[in-house]
């Protein structure tokens, strides 16, 4: 019982040493909606599966509680280095182009742009939404029938179907996919380092929102190369599994320009009465 009361006044401790110059929140994509005609239409493009995926009733519900949220967290929640700034047309709001994704944005900007009216402490974001490209999703299927059988594999073992599919893929070939955006990741990560705005608000998706924040832990670590390795996959794997819906990971820029992960996949607007929090996976 000591040891642990001493290692979380340790954890505690090293939290509070933290100047943070920038804070950017990492937003996964809510809840969506498959079915047949998003697959084939996608199919018909010859887009991935993905590409048109709609939200449905519950990521929508999802979205509203993300807002309030947000418009607290914004208004009063920041780290106190941060709160002697006047935020109010001085931070970011950075989407993926993909429609799940700047569906949420949109919603989310539209509801903190009229929070401001109603409440001036609610800070209005600066300009337009940024879309950009380097946060689309890792896409590693690309087929109705793949995704289909993934799906129906999973259930039969009652294994999530993300998990089911990157366990049961070849390491190497994830490894390459992974590596394959890594100049995405490295792109991203230069942009969270502009000091014009003290906060981003960043909606993405699952697999590369891993990968940035992977990214992140290995530069902390010293890591120069950042190539994805087989060796690398479990540990990737795990930590995709706490990126929930609309789950929020903050990241501090700390005033010695390194990356404090200071929470993954935190969904405190999704409170256990709501039904609606996802948990691992």
């Amino acid at each position: 019982m000591a040891e642990k009361e001493q290692s979380l006044s340790i954890e505690d401790s090293l939290e509070k040493e933290q100047k943070p110059s920038r804070v950017i929140l990492l937003i996964r994509h809510p809840s969506v909606h498959w079915n047949d005609f998003v697959l084939d239409r996608a199919e018909h493009e010859g887009k991935d599966i993905e590409t048109h995926t709609p939200i449905d009733t519950e990521g929508l519900t999802m979205i509203e509680f993300l807002k309030d949220h947000l418009q607290a967290y914004l208004s009063k929640d920041l780290p106190s280095e941060l709160q002697t700034k006047n935020l109010d047309g001085k931070y970011r709001i950075l989407t993926s182009p993909v429609k799940r994704a700047k569906d949420e944005a949109d919603i989310v900007s539209t509801g903190l742009n009229l929070g401001h009216l109603d409440n001036r402490e609610i800070p209005a974001p600066k300009g337009p939404i940024q879309e950009d490209r380097a946060l689309t999703e890792i896409f590693w299927m690309g087929s109705k029938k793949q995704a289909m059988n993934f799906m129906s594999e999973a259930k039969e073992v009652n294994v999530h179907p993300v998990k089911f599919s990157l366990e049961n893929a070849d390491p190497a070939e994830l490894a390459k996919r992974f590596n394959e955006r890594m100049s995405d990741v490295k792109e991203i990560l230069e942009k969270f380092k502009d000091q014009t705005v003290p906060v981003d608000l960043v909606f993405s998706h699952r697999l590369i929102l891993t990968l940035i924040i992977w990214a992140m832990k290995q530069k902390n670590e010293g890591r120069k190369d950042l190539i994805v390795t087989e060796n690398d996959i479990p540990g990737i794997i795990d930590l995709c599994g706490q990126v929930a819906y609309t789950s929020i990971s903050e990241i501090w820029l700390t005033k010695d320009n390194k990356w404090f992960i200071k929470s993954i996949g935190e969904t405190p607007h999704l409170n256990e009465a709501s039904g609606l929090r996802k948990g691992t996976y």
